[in-house]
């Protein structure tokens, strides 16, 4: 069954170029906000919104990214159906 448009999962990279990171949020994040959350630092950057989290992650594994902690503790992006 195919998801209803508005509550479809968003799904947006944080990219901090100055610390050299980015994370993968879900839309409805609290640090997120669909992209209207805070900028952290010198560098921050929103990504998005992609529809599909294999984006979002491929946009955050970007050259130049490290692999490690992309995804935000709070609202689990990699995680299906949360």
């Amino acid at each position: 069954m195919a998801k209803d448009m508005d509550h479809m999962d968003m799904y947006w990279v944080m990219e901090n170029k100055a610390h050299g990171y980015a994370r993968i949020h879900r839309g409805r994040c609290p640090s997120c906000m669909d992209g209207g959350g805070p900028r952290p630092g010198h560098g921050g950057m929103w990504r998005g919104p992609f529809t599909d989290y294999e984006d979002a992650l491929m946009k955050a594994n970007a050259p130049g990214k490290h692999p490690d902690e992309l995804n935000c503790s709070r609202c689990s992006p990699q995680r299906e159906g949360e």
